[in-house]
């Protein structure tokens, strides 16, 4: 359990506290309003599980559907807990799978925080699986499961590769680190190591810290606050009135070229004196 959580913890400790904060401030009765509203967090949990164990494990993004293999589940492992060498196993699985519970009474809609679940509905799926094919009268629904789940590798391959309806991602979908990597490495070329200026504009605005990291990690040599080549990394969500405004800030500057590398887009500029 704790190396599944190990990224919150190491996230807690670098931001001062701000997760285990927030739980005092629970515990003294000062939490939000989402926790405070019982109904609605538990609507709200229900469908983050819902959601993130459709796609951890069939990786087809339809609540119905999601629903159906929840319930496929359910069914296998309740059948096969009559089973008493099993019933260990299946006590572990569903506390790994339901561990995420406590989030109702804290913050059940960051999905961020669901990730720990996924291989234990994943383990407990299998273990359906595999009650449903020694079922003989069910052999028909295990077969189409099987299919399904067969599909949904495909699915889940070509999500990736698009960044797509995986549950790592977050709503800034522009944000693919392929993309990211391509952008460095084709300014790394274009620069031909002469030196240059790294600007991104960003959602939430202003906020290079990521590009920053990842230049100073693949190049930190050339990079040159002083520079008169400028490049500037322009994600999707950035508002066209900021974007004008931010490169209204450098001063006076010539557009070299503008290239896309996904839903990302880099300019070259040249700083005029």
């Amino acid at each position: 359990m704790f190396i599944l959580f190990a990224p919150l913890i190491l996230f807690d400790f670098r931001n001062q506290h701000i997760t285990f904060n927030s739980l005092l401030n629970f515990a003294n009765g000062s939490s939000s309003e989402e926790g405070s509203n019982l109904v609605s967090a538990v609507i709200v949990y229900f469908n983050q599980m819902r959601q993130h164990i459709g796609l951890s494990i069939i990786n087809i993004n339809f609540w119905w559907f999601q629903l159906i293999i929840i319930i496929f589940t359910i069914l296998g492992v309740a059948i096969n807990y009559k089973n008493l060498k099993e019933n260990s196993k299946i006590i572990f699985l569903s506390i790994w799978g339901f561990m995420s519970l406590p989030l109702i009474w804290v913050s059940p809609g960051n999905p961020q925080y669901y990730v720990g679940i996924g291989l234990g509905w994943i383990m407990l799926f299998s273990l359906a699986l595999k009650t449903f094919w020694k079922t003989k009268k069910l052999t028909v629904l295990s077969i189409t499961a099987t299919i399904l789940f067969v599909i949904g590798i495909i699915l889940s391959i070509y999500n990736l590769n698009f960044n797509k309806d995986v549950f790592f991602r977050t709503s800034q979908d522009d944000l693919n680190y392929a993309d990211q990597k391509s952008i460095l490495n084709f300014i790394h070329q274009d620069s031909n190591n002469q030196s240059y200026r790294l600007v991104s504009f960003t959602i939430p605005s202003l906020h290079p810290e990521a590009w920053d990291y990842l230049h100073q990690y693949f190049y930190p040599k050339n990079s040159s606050d002083n520079a008169k080549i400028v490049y500037i990394v322009i994600e999707k969500y950035v508002y066209p009135v900021w974007e004008e405004k931010w490169i209204n800030d450098l001063g006076e500057t010539r557009l070299i070229f503008e290239k896309k590398f996904g839903l990302l887009r880099l300019q070259k500029r040249e700083i005029i004196d």
